[in-house]
């Protein structure tokens, strides 16, 4: 049935058939209705005879939907009770004392810009603000799902509190009522814009992760991201200094003093090397941010930081230090939104994590050091650790380790190292150029300890080289052949 013959209908009851007619009506879906040349607004004045405004108590909605809520966590429950307040405020849109956030909002904006560019940001405002969500299943779902955000904060002992809790709420409300929509030129970042407009003094940026962010929007919980964000918020809340609070804060959430007094600092650190890996992604990320707040911040010279990155790189090489299990990124899909220059900077650390680079290094360099020791053990351990080739220092090493070896051993060794090393010549990781190349300079040493060996007689010890030799020579041609079949 159509609007106006609803209408019609409601008139009839009413005006003829003298029936008791109650309407229960959503005036803002119809109160643009009309009906020839009568309009709604004149047809209920002719047909309603009293109207009875019902307006939801907010407060009992959300007391009744924590009250019901089954929580894994009592301190959890006790954070939502003790913030009915706030949660209703974002739920409702109005706060305790009966104050619309839209008031908030006006307040705040009429002080800045000409009058048509107020005027442009009057009709959006209005237009967001009339969408404002008020759905029971959308705020019982967000409130549910915090605990989980609320659980892996609490393990790290980060005061997860209604900071955090507003912040996800908030997000979670304007994004499932389609209110968070990707701006074409800066992704989600600008649009995060609608969420000060409906929840003004709510919604922080600082207080919800990317990862979470991503959580909400696709429904994928990637622990080792959210590990490495939530342990960068451990040091971001630690920084004091102008240029600690640059280094592992968004340039976004800092003071302009701060910025014109610590990036600077932070930019030479770059330039040497001197910043952690998570801080270059965070470099690179401000440096973005910063053109699309237009932020002022120094001129990039990004060979400079190129170069510094890779002294970084090769210093971690050096240390051996083990491969982070968490790490900050920047997702693909973003890639549109950063400079060609910015861009092939991250693409150096997205590559070292990629390729393993650090876990590769500290796993040839633990070969190395047992070898020197013990090779029973540096089989042993080695065996099922990932290489990406066979070094140099390697070959040096298991020739020396293979010599000094009694005969007993010398007749074992062979075997152990080709058992250790025949499955890794068909790993799609392992550089081919190099192993061989190892594998070569392997061969070339063994060499020059059977002829020793011949001099002095030695047959036995001479016979177990050779044997080593021959399964240094499988594995080189079935390297090889594996590069002609690439090749092909």
């Amino acid at each position: 049935m159509s609007k106006g013959d609803l209408l019609g209908c409601i008139n009839d009851y009413c005006e003829n058939q003298h029936f008791n007619t109650i309407v229960v009506a959503n005036e803002e879906k119809i109160n643009n209705v009309t009906i020839g040349e009568i309009s709604y607004e004149e047809i209920k004045e002719k047909i309603i005879q009293r109207t009875v405004r019902h307006i939801p108590d907010y407060t009992e909605i959300i007391k009744g939907v924590i009250k019901e809520l089954s929580c894994r966590h009592a301190k959890y429950k006790s954070l939502l009770q003790d913030n009915i307040e706030n949660i209703t405020t974002i739920f409702s849109g109005t706060t305790a004392d009966g104050v619309s956030l839209d008031n908030f909002v006006i307040a705040q904006e009429r002080r800045f810009g000409s009058r048509e560019e107020k005027e442009q940001d009057e009709q959006r405002r209005s237009s967001i603000l009339k969408r404002r969500p008020h759905n029971i299943r959308s705020i019982k779902c967000a409130l549910q799902d915090f605990e989980r955000v609320y659980d892996r904060m609490s393990k790290e002992q980060i005061n997860c509190n209604e900071k955090w809790l507003c912040s996800y709420l908030a997000y979670v409300m304007a994004f499932r009522a389609a209110l968070v929509e990707e701006n074409e030129r800066y992704g989600t970042l600008l649009s995060e814009g609608n969420l000060s407009i409906l929840y003004p003094g709510f919604y922080n940026s600082k207080y919800i992760l990317e990862s979470i962010i991503k959580w909400i929007r696709t429904g994928e919980w990637n622990s080792e991201d959210i590990d490495a964000e939530i342990k960068y918020v451990i040091d971001r809340d630690k920084a004091m200094e102008p240029k600690d609070i640059v280094r592992t804060h968004r340039i976004i959430d800092i003071e302009e003093e701060v910025i014109e007094k610590g990036f600077p600092e932070i930019l030479q650190m770059a330039y040497d090397g001197e910043l952690t890996i998570d801080e270059y992604v965070n470099f690179i990320q401000n440096s973005y941010l910063a053109r699309a707040y237009d932020a002022p911040i120094p001129d990039i010279e990004w060979h400079k930081i190129r170069t510094g990155l890779k002294t970084k790189i090769d210093s971690l090489l050096q240390q051996g230090i083990e491969q982070s299990h968490t790490r900050m990124y920047i997702s693909n899909d973003q890639k549109q939104y950063f400079t060609e220059d910015e861009w092939d900077t991250y693409e150096l650390i997205s590559q070292m994590h990629e390729k393993s680079i650090l876990m590769f290094n500290r796993n040839r360099k633990r070969y190395v050091q047992l070898m020197k020791q013990n090779s029973g053990q540096a089989f042993s351990e080695s065996h099922n650790k990932r290489f990406d080739y066979f070094s140099h220092e390697m070959a040096e090493v298991t020739a020396d380790a293979f010599q000094n070896e009694d005969n007993a051993s010398k007749c074992m060794f062979p075997g152990y190292f080709d058992g250790m090393w025949d499955h890794y010549t068909s790993r799609p990781d392992v550089e081919i150029e190099k192993t061989v190349d190892g594998f070569k300079e392997l061969k070339v040493r063994l060499e020059l300890i059977q002829n020793g060996y011949k001099k002095q007689k030695y047959n036995i010890a001479a016979k177990h080289t050779e044997t080593f030799i021959n399964v240094v020579n499988k594995l080189i041609e079935k390297v090889e052949d594996k590069t002609e079949s690439s090749s092909d």
